[in-house]
């Protein structure tokens, strides 16, 4: 019988190869880099945030109704004076709806509004307040034109201011031939935005014969408001 002998590798030195070590890459336990989870986590809270913050805007904005122009008290309401605006906000839920519009058109408005001032249920209905014989008129006043300490109940004279070239009394062109002071008292103020360039809207409660020159002068621009403490309105 054939007895087979297996020899060992001899390499070509004469000795006999040495065992292989485990791969180190095997035994080495596998490196989590920190600073790209904390990346990841702080991402995903970013992304958590930035959702809730914006569904919180999208709840709280809301369409409402805004006045296209400058409106009197007493302007009944039409389909050009008013549009819907998107707000957002915690006011917006004093103000009308735009769904609301037809409800509000034709009725009068209890206050002036500037364009661009959004309409509450509050403004809307006929002006109340006045005696026999008074009127309201409203005037859009820039900076100047006015105080600034102004407010509602002041009694005040309203100046003519013609602009420059135009004589104070009966000057070409121009809207100021009072020739008597006219007072009147503040019965509200209307004022616009921060943000927006629109005049402040005063409404006088005057005697009725004045009025049409008062709005002559507020037409033209030449009207100035001026606070007279104690004194009676014209005519009272």
């Amino acid at each position: 019988m054939t007895q087979t002998t297996t020899r060992p590798t001899v390499s070509a030195n004469g000795m006999a190869p040495r065992p292989r070590a485990a791969s180190s890459v095997a035994s080495m336990p596998r490196r989590v880099h920190v600073p790209w989870v904390v990346a990841g986590v702080l991402l995903v809270v970013g992304c958590a945030l930035a959702f809730a913050v914006a569904s919180t805007r999208a709840t709280t904005a809301k369409s409402v109704l805004v006045a296209t122009q400058s409106l009197h008290a007493g302007t009944v309401l039409g389909p050009s004076d008013l549009r819907a605006v998107r707000l957002q906000g915690t006011a917006v839920g004093s103000f009308l709806p735009a769904s609301a519009e037809a409800s509000v058109l034709g009725r009068p408005l209890a206050v002036p509004l500037v364009a661009g001032a959004p309409l509450s249920t509050a403004e809307v209905g006929a002006p109340s307040g006045l005696g026999a014989g008074e009127a309201v008129v409203a005037l859009a006043l820039k900076a100047g034109q006015y105080p600034p300490a102004l407010a509602t109940g002041d009694q005040v004279a309203v100046v003519p201011t013609p602009t420059p070239g135009q004589s104070a009394v009966g000057g070409s062109g121009s809207a100021s031939t009072q020739s008597q002071l006219v007072t009147a008292t503040v019965s509200a103020i209307n004022t616009p935005p921060a943000s927006s360039q629109a005049a402040v809207v005063v409404s006088l409660t005057l005697p009725e014969p004045d009025a049409t020159g008062v709005a002559q002068l507020e037409a033209a621009g030449e009207a100035t408001l001026v606070i007279i403490p104690g004194r009676p309105m014209a005519g009272s």
